[in-house]
């Protein structure tokens, strides 16, 4: 019989429906097991004729179907084949579960003949079409809660692989789906496909188990037989890896494979699901240690806790009938407890011998530093040597059976840094003065120092001498690592001296900074200048603006013994004239022109403009100057007199302001009947407007943003003035113009009689408000076919398809145009009908 499906890719197809005997498609929580090799039913069989629905579409010579496809998370594996990603429809989908019994390489590899598209090279005759396979691989996890069955169906999980390739062109460009697909660790031993149907094995170990969606489809002839029966081969059994040591193998019995844990973890095995699938009718019974079965419910799954390695023997009955007896075996490993060793003590430089233990020598074991500038000579070994920086190092050792969590101890080696010794303080002293040493260890905890004169241990003495020398010190810590020697250098100081010029000539409202050259004594020194009798600065130096003749004393000391050194300064000042200066406006509109002057002197020799924009002029006065930039600009004028003297007048402070950009928009949807404009005003630079309206009420408006209503029903070009002003007065003018326009109208007869009567014998249109220079019309027929077509707007149809009348019947129409008003684009479909 024929079955018409409609499910998502390209088109529609016709299929040739099977019996569910004659296609055992399992479902997922049924997958069936594989140990080399299984034939797999293609749910789908494409059927080539010429005889078809009007409903679908005849592309090719064939029908393909809508696929409703799911794509699984983002973080699916890169597979560089997959042009569609890890997607694929779950209607009629084969289930296979792969469980490993050896480790190894997963190879399978799903052998299925494709044909090309008809009319391509090497393509069947009529009585065939294409047909292809498409797989995910899934890993499967090892409890029954939250299933990968259950993940898959909520799109959860992401796929270990795929290769989910969709045909990409309908006329036979490219045949993506098709030739024999699957993994393998060597893709030239299977010659017989095209590389991107082949995806790269992945290494597996023993117990571990997988999901593998598959779903084909193959043509038939016309009678509904399939040209060919898809196969899976895996591991081994694919045809040319039958030697292979490096495969993986499987088995059809999960169980059997041990599984490792933990000594106090639990596991879950699924004994079978060969008893009629999961029909709850079976009895498990537990032949020995049913007393670590800890979980039952989910039965043939079962959770059991061991406390040391055990099989596990369990009878599979059904109304007291005993069916077989299954075996499986979990292997417990005991937790690793490694031995470190004992905390150590070093000094800097030395090198520590470790002895460590395991409690199993057969486990693996790694030693880890948490300091990798330091030496460790055999981090694969038990006994090393081992050399650190100065620091307290903490040395780990792992432990790992492969089954328990990794086992660790850990050993602290507390390495003494050299002490870095540094002798420190009153190393220069005035005669008769005595020194306090002290010496200083800042890396480091000691417990002695050893001085060159008869003293206690302790960092700091006080040591007495009237000539320059040299003293040496070393320390030691606890358990004595010994420092370099340091020394420091006793010097006896001269008396102070201050040398300074005592007679200053000034000009007149100077600030002079005051200094001094100083020798002798012991730094640092104490400056005292006094002005009046006041002390009015301790710094080394001082400003100081003296007033007519005057004088400053500075008092000078150190901080030994040594009697102080005073200094009087003396004043004389030059005169300085007295200037003002002028200018005519200090806000100006863009380009800013400006007049500064200022009052003459017979003592100004020379002086120098700087107008605040980078600009410097020498010697004029009064100046003219234009700023050809906006923005706020201080103008200041420095002069020199006949004696040298400089001074600076204060600022002046000058604007130059933008001046204001007329600029404004408007809606674009105005129409003979939708006269109402709303003005949006973008206007830079201005604080108020003046708007004046043509053939509009208000005629004028002072508002940033009005509104003017047209005369309606009348069409044409209307001009709109907007002058824009600035705080200070600058204006700028913009003119434009409002185009009004026609309304968009179509009218479209919905009958003809094309029968020569001489009475509404074509179909044509009427529009209005279009740019007739961009009109579209088409008419189709119920099949789709385009029978008409014109760029004309005054176009007439005769009811005429390649010169002959179509016949009576609903036609549509499709109308493309562009509006007068702001070239909008708009589409109108519609129907018209054909009488005779």
């Amino acid at each position: 019989m024929r079955l018409i499906t409609t499910i998502v890719v390209i088109t529609l197809v016709n299929f040739i429906s099977f019996s569910q005997a004659q296609i055992p498609t399992p479902s997922c929580y049924d997958a069936v097991d594989v140990c080399d090799s299984i034939d797999i039913y293609s749910p789908f069989w494409c059927y080539y004729g010429d005889n078809y629905d009007d409903s679908n579409y005849f592309i090719g010579g064939y029908f393909q179907p809508y696929l409703y496809t799911t794509s699984f998370p983002s973080i699916n594996p890169t597979t560089p084949n997959a042009f569609n990603g890890c997607s694929v429809n779950f209607d009629k989908i084969y289930w296979v579960n792969l469980a490993v019994k050896t480790s190894g390489f997963l190879n399978f590899m799903v052998q299925s003949k494709s044909w090309p598209f008809n009319g391509l090279v090497g393509a069947p005759p009529n009585n065939g079409v294409p047909g292809g396979t498409i797989w995910i691989l899934f890993p499967k996890n090892q409890t029954p809660y939250n299933s990968t069955c259950n993940q898959i169906t909520n799109n959860q999980i992401a796929p270990v692989s795929c290769n989910t390739l969709y045909f990409t062109n309908y006329q036979g460009a490219v045949l993506s789906q098709t030739g024999n697909t699957g993994m393998l660790e060597t893709p030239s031993i299977y010659g017989d496909c095209y590389p991107a149907r082949i995806e790269p094995s992945i290494y597996v170990n023993a117990g571990d188990e997988f999901l593998l969606m598959i779903r084909c489809t193959t043509g038939t002839d016309t009678n509904g037989i399939p040209f060919e029966q898809p196969k899976l081969y895996v591991g081994n059994a694919v045809p040319g890896n039958e030697n292979s040591t490096t495969s993986a193998t499987f088995t059809c019995e999960p169980w059997t494979v041990p599984q490792n844990i933990c000594l106090g973890d639990s596991a879950w095995v699924e004994l079978s699901n060969t008893y009629n699938g999961y029909d709850d009718t079976y009895t498990f019974t537990f032949l020995n240690n049913a007393s670590d079965v800890v979980d039952s419910l989910y039965a043939p799954w079962f959770q059991v806790l061991p406390t040391d390695t055990t099989t596990y023997n369990v009878e599979v009955s059904q109304n007291g009938t005993v069916y077989d007896t299954l075996s499986f075996t979990i292997n417990v490993a005991s937790p690793p407890t490694p031995n470190a060793g004992p905390d150590l003590f070093l000094c800097e430089g030395d090198t520590a011998q470790l002895s460590a233990q395991l409690s199993d020598t057969s486990n693996y074991f790694l030693w880890q530093i948490t300091d990798t500038n330091d030496y460790l000579s055999a981090p694969d070994t038990l006994d090393i040597s081992y050399a650190s920086q100065p620091d307290n190092d903490l040395l780990i050792l792992f432990e790992n059976n492969g089954v328990c969590p990794t086992g660790i101890d850990s050993v602290y080696i507390y390495t003494h840094p050299t002490p870095q010794l540094q002798v420190l303080q009153d190393t220069t002293i005035c005669l008769n003065g005595s020194a306090q040493l002290e010496a200083v260890v800042n890396n480091t905890v000691v417990q002695n120092y050893a001085w060159p004169f008869p003293s206690d241990s302790s960092s700091t003495q006080n040591f007495i001498t009237d000539s320059s020398t040299w003293i040496n010190c070393y320390a030691a810590d606890s358990i004595g690592c010994s420092s370099n020697t340091d020394s420091v250098f006793i010097t006896v100081l001269d008396s102070l001296s201050l040398s300074t010029p005592l007679n200053i000539d000034y000009c007149e409202g100077e600030t002079l900074n005051l200094n001094s050259i100083v020798s002798g004594g012991l730094p640092n020194y104490t400056y005292s200048w006094q002005y009046g009798g006041q002390e009015v600065s301790t710094n080394p130096t001082t400003d100081f603006s003296p007033t007519g003749q005057d004088e400053l004393v500075l008092i000078l000391q150190d901080v030994c013994e040594t009697p102080a050194d005073t200094n009087i300064f003396s004043f004389s000042p030059y005169p300085m004239p007295s200037l003002n200066m002028n200018v005519n406006d200090t806000l100006l509109c863009y380009p800013g022109e400006v007049n500064v002057s200022f009052t003459t002197s017979p003592l100004v020799q020379n002086w120098i403009w700087n107008l605040g924009d980078g600009s410097i002029l020498n010697d004029i006065n009064p100046l003219n100057y234009t700023y050809n930039q906006t923005g706020i600009f201080d103008v200041s004028l420095t002069y020199s007199t006949t004696d040298n003297c400089k001074d600076t007048l204060p600022n002046l402070t000058v604007e130059v302001v933008e001046n204001p950009v007329a600029n404004f928009s408007f809606n674009n949807d105005i129409t003979e009947f939708s006269t109402q404009v709303l003005f949006t005003n973008t206007s830079r630079y201005a604080t108020y407007y003046s708007w004046s309206f043509e053939n509009a009420q208000p005629a004028s408006s002072t508002l940033e943003n009005p509104t003017a209503n047209f005369e309606e029903g009348e069409i044409g070009l209307y001009q709109i003035e907007l002058i824009a002003f600035n705080e200070i007065g600058c204006t700028d003018t913009l003119r434009k113009a409002i185009n009004i326009t026609p309304e968009f109208s179509l009218f479209a007869p919905n009958t003809f009689t094309p029968n020569g009567d001489q009475s509404n014998n074509t179909w044509s249109v009427a529009v209005n408000g279009i740019d007739t220079k961009d009109f579209h019309v088409q008419i189709f027929n119920r099949h789709g076919t385009l029978i008409f077509e014109s760029f004309d707007y005054n176009f007439t149809w005769d009811g005429t398809y390649k010169g002959k009348l179509v016949p009576t019947g609903t036609y549509t129409w499709k109308i493309d145009v562009s509006t007068s008003q702001n070239a909008e684009r708009l589409m109108r479909t519609g129907f018209v009908n054909v009488q005779y």
